[in-house]
């Protein structure tokens, strides 16, 4: 049975898809059937960072709205033969009911270990039916005060949709001036949700690409995916 994660973030350029984007493919690596479900309407990027998108045909809606079988509309990635993806909806008023996302999950569960759910910014009601569906939420912040009081917010909106498990991924740590958070222990405070990851700062994406896997970031992420794999991995910056 696929754990079913959804990846959300409340403010915008906190690095939510190259997050989710990287612990696919991780897992992937690492013997695990991972599909990448991108729930961002009207603005998906992932086939690019997968560099899938000349592949791309059918999306999201179009299997939920049971217009094409999921096999026909499945992506499938060369370089990761473990990583299967669904494009984004292309458009943005894409609004399924609760029983077609359920029905969706329920009749592709038993192909994955996991199912990562990456969503657009916030929560609006158009998506609510990927929420109710989740086992599990994962926050990603950056450590500053407007990226943390959103974290917040968007944990309080989430519990009256679903008692799912929530942790939250700080990202690029080290990188912010007199409006960072250095103490993580009042991050927690603020949010009410435990850390699962810290991700430090890689130079590598303002090149746009992926950091070496000898690097720092992917040592984060590689600790990252043992915890989701439930090992026990302690929670630092190398």
């Amino acid at each position: 049975m696929a754990k079913k994660i959804v990846f959300v973030s409340g403010k915008g350029g906190v690095g939510k898809s190259t997050i989710c984007t990287a612990v696919a493919k991780t897992l992937s690596q690492n013997g695990k059937k991972v599909l990448i479900e991108e729930a961002d309407s009207g603005f998906g990027c992932i086939d690019i960072m997968l560099g899938l998108q000349d592949k791309v045909i059918y999306n999201l809606e179009d299997i939920i709205s049971e217009k094409i079988d999921f096999d026909r509309a499945v992506v499938e990635s060369e370089n990761y033969p473990r990583l299967s993806y669904i494009p984004a909806p292309y458009s943005i008023d894409f609004s399924p009911a609760e029983e077609q996302v359920k029905k969706f999950h329920q009749s592709i569960d038993s192909k994955f270990d996991f199912i990562l759910i990456d969503m657009g910014l916030g929560l609006n009601d158009r998506m609510a039916s990927f929420f109710k569906n989740a086992d599990m939420f994962l926050m990603i912040l950056t450590p500053d005060l407007i990226s943390v009081r959103d974290t917040e917010r968007m944990v309080e909106l989430i519990k009256k949709l679903n008692n799912g498990e929530i942790r939250t991924i700080l990202n690029r740590v080290h990188t912010y001036g007199k409006n960072a958070i250095e103490n993580f222990d009042e991050i927690i405070d603020k949010t009410g949700v435990q850390l699962m990851g810290i991700i430090p700062y890689s130079k590598s994406f303002s090149k746009g690409c992926f950091p070496g896997n000898r690097s720092l970031w992917q040592k984060s992420v590689n600790n990252l995916c043992l915890r989701l794999n439930n090992i026990d991995i302690k929670l630092a910056i190398m």
